[in-house]
């Protein structure tokens, strides 16, 4: 705890964790990972395997923000 005062942080050997988003394709099942930060959302993906546009959030819960599905949709092409 800081109690409100700054705080540096130098020198030293660190390593910083990459995080990952997983992703199911609900055409043919194929799941993938995706480097968290990339901005890119299931729906607006094609899966890698079989290029369908059927490509969800495979978190655990499989559930967004307020508890809705992730990967809505898209528009058709």
């Amino acid at each position: 705890m800081t109690r409100g005062k700054a705080i540096r942080i130098e020198g030293g050997t660190f390593r910083l964790v990459e995080r990952m988003r997983r992703f199911a394709c609900r055409d043919c099942g194929h799941r993938f990972e995706v480097p968290h930060g990339t901005g890119t959302r299931g729906v607006d993906m094609d899966c890698p395997a079989c290029g369908g546009h059927n490509v969800h959030r495979d978190e655990e819960g499989g559930c967004g923000p307020g508890r809705r599905p992730w990967g809505r949709k898209r528009p058709g092409p």
